[in-house]
């Protein structure tokens, strides 16, 4: 107890002190959970081993494989016989992929949502391109739901390509 003029007030000390810890504790597993679901470093590895795959199946021509792995939302955007016409057209003014590397990445997450946009420098059997993969993570794997190349490869066959295929302005990434 302490005292106080004209009476005395419990002591709330070790109330107040066990509430703390409570909060500490709670603070701390706050903090590990957010650090797992964010950890940049798992997310670059998941999508750099998705984008293989992806780039594995691009060279075995096998478009069913790919098709199943992208995310719903990219299915959604484009229909079965568009998706197979454009992934044959791209490979054939592209040829295979030799080599690629990382040029650059952003990971956002909003809402238990993670998006990640990885741009790859590859060198195709028919010249070199810029590929930007979109990863969507709604907390169980990431899967592709954009993919865009920055290639003169694709000039000619752009001019015939199907609707659902959206030509960018590669220097201000809106469509011309």
């Amino acid at each position: 107890m302490i005292r106080q003029r004209g009476g005395t007030l419990p002591n709330k000390f070790p109330e107040i002190f066990e509430r703390g810890q409570e909060l500490r504790k709670f603070l701390v597993v706050l903090v590990s959970f957010v650090l797992v679901a964010c950890n940049p470093m798992q997310v670059m590895e998941q999508a750099d081993s998705e984008i293989a795959v992806f780039q594995d199946r691009w060279n075995d021509g096998d478009v069913d494989a790919i098709w199943k792995m992208v995310h719903p939302d990219f299915r959604k955007d484009m229909p079965r016989d568009e998706f197979n016409e454009v992934f044959e057209g791209f490979k054939g003014a592209l040829g295979a992929v030799e080599s690629s590397k990382r040029e650059g990445f952003n990971i956002n997450t909003n809402n238990g949502v993670t998006t990640t946009v990885i741009t790859m420098r590859t060198q195709f059997a028919n010249g070199e391109g810029m590929e930007r993969f979109t990863l969507l993570d709604r907390g169980d794997t990431q899967k592709i739901v954009g993919y865009f190349v920055d290639s003169y490869l694709l000039d000619e066959y752009l001019k015939t390509a199907p609707d659902s295929v959206t030509v960018v302005d590669p220097e201000t990434e809106t469509v011309p």
